[in-house]
């Protein structure tokens, strides 16, 4: 700033934002420019023209920020380089922290990555020397991270019909009483993710979609999460037509349910997407937290991405190896840092005693749960890296994927076919598939997948580009190409 340059800061979400500016204004004594989506039209005229005129400005929002017209840029900061919502896997698919980083060595600008549990990619660049490790050696608040404890499920299972340990419980009750506030973390919304009939066993399916609908009572309505259709609830199976469906598993409103039935005088505030689309009341919400009104804080991964509430020093995680399962490449390394970061919110402002983490888990040997327990960084980074190199996956290799989908399953699967017939044929490419995705029937369409695989000495862009193009794709198939993909579903 004091050479007149242009800064630009990246965060994974846009209720990060207001909170962010206001510490930021402590800090530097003058508000940034803040963009995102629910910014008003005007507010997106002054900043667009604020930076396409080379002005001296520090620039905050989400990852459609890096598309501003900088003219006069000298740093960029990406803020939780590691989460997952800085990549976009609709319409073009692209990653903004890589992006970012091919901007800056563009520009010859520095950027800083910024996270307390660093992606895989970054640490192995750090590991490689094209990156520079800086460490923070304790905590901005000065406070010792907080303390562990694994809660073994097979040891000491809920009481019926609960989901709260007798262990959660007593803490939950000993905190209440000294007036502390207390995180329950669950990664799941809605109040139960699946429905079932108890006579014929018919599951409450979406329509448009091979999933189920998850059960959301606030709303009483069933609802899918990947393609948002949604129905009434209703207790009569729409298969036997009898009066018998049952709730399974729980999500955040049946936990927040059995904590007003334990607490009924308490002041309880679920968080999760469904209750962040409206920024306004959103933070009124994080305000009220923040300010010690509320007792019980219970919700998802979006209380993982920084926020700081000051009077928090217990942290409850329900169903903590929920994340480990699945034919996710990333899922131990998305599990450690979703748990690591919500253990974080912990006991962030007491100096004289830690912050305490209550971890339910029917796998507590698990090498995941056992790094978080102990908090070692380093050791699940030499084990997945391990892992990795062994599989010959990212970081070691290059990955493209190739979604198809069509209405017509049969026109689908011919048109796979032929595309893998044409596919390139190379001693250091490996093709993968076709084969039907996990989720293989999405909003009305089938959905088709080729993994392709190289090492990193390849430009696998150009060839996977040149193997497209060597075939006509009908209208009624879209094909969709993600580089570097994140998300297997």
């Amino acid at each position: 700033l004091k050479n007149n340059k242009q800064v630009l800061i990246l965060l994974p979400e846009i209720g990060l934002t207001s909170d962010w500016e206001l510490r930021f204004e402590k800090s530097f004594g003058f508000k940034p420019l803040v963009w995102h989506s629910g910014i008003t039209k005007s507010k997106k005229k002054k900043i667009w023209l604020s930076v396409l005129f080379e002005k001296s400005c520090v620039v905050v929002g989400a990852r459609s920020a890096l598309f501003l017209p900088f003219k006069n840029l000298g740093l960029i900061v990406i803020d939780e380089e590691h989460d997952l919502s800085f990549k976009q896997d609709e319409g073009i698919r692209y990653h903004a922290r890589d992006m970012s980083v091919y901007l800056a060595a563009k520009k010859k600008i520095p950027i800083v990555l910024c996270s307390a549990t660093p992606s895989i990619e970054t640490l192995f660049n750090v590991n490689t020397n094209k990156f520079i490790k800086l460490n923070l050696h304790s905590r901005a608040t000065g406070s010792s991270l907080p303390e562990i404890k694994i809660i073994d499920l097979r040891k000491n299972p809920p009481q019926k019909d609960t989901w709260l340990s007798e262990a959660m419980i007593g803490e939950l009750k000993k905190r209440f009483k000294k007036n502390e506030q207390s995180l329950i973390f669950l990664n799941r919304r809605g109040y139960s993710s699946l429905t079932l009939c108890r006579k014929c066993g018919h599951r409450v399916q979406c329509k448009n979609c091979n999933s189920w609908l998850v059960e959301h009572k606030k709303s009483n309505t069933y609802l899918c999460h990947h393609c948002g259709f949604k129905k009434l609830l209703s207790n009569k199976c729409e298969n036997c037509h009898e009066t018998a469906m049952v709730s399974c598993g729980p999500g955040v409103e049946k936990i927040s349910e059995e904590i007003q039935t334990i607490f009924p005088s308490a002041i309880v505030e679920n968080i999760s997407s469904d209750t962040v689309k409206n920024l306004e009341h959103f933070n009124i919400t994080l305000e009220k937290i923040t300010k010690g009104k509320v007792d019980f804080i219970i919700g998802t991964q979006i209380l993982a991405k920084g926020y700081d509430f000051p009077k928090l020093n217990f942290v409850g995680i329900v169903d903590g190896d929920v994340g480990l399962y699945g034919g996710d490449l990333r899922s131990s390394e998305k599990c450690f840092q979703l748990l690591s970061q919500v253990s974080g919110r912990a006991g962030r402002h007491i100096k004289k005693e830690k912050g305490l983490v209550y971890l339910q888990t029917y796998n507590p040997e698990n090498s995941v749960i056992k790094t978080i327990k102990e908090m070692d960084r380093k050791m699940f980074f030499k084990e997945e890296l391990d892992y990795r190199k062994s599989a010959f996956m990212p970081p070691f290799s290059r990955l493209i994927s190739i979604i198809l989908s069509s209405k017509s399953e049969k026109l689908l699967n011919e048109f796979s076919l032929n595309l893998l017939g044409k596919s390139p044929n190379y001693n250091e490419i490996t093709v993968l598939g076709p084969a039907p995705a996990p989720l293989n029937f999405v909003r009305g369409r089938y959905r088709v997948r080729f993994l392709i695989r190289s090492s990193k000495n390849v430009n696998l862009q150009n060839i996977v580009r040149n193997w497209i193009s060597s075939i006509s794709v009908p209208g009624s198939i879209r094909l969709s190409v993600d580089v570097d993909p994140y998300n297997f579903l």
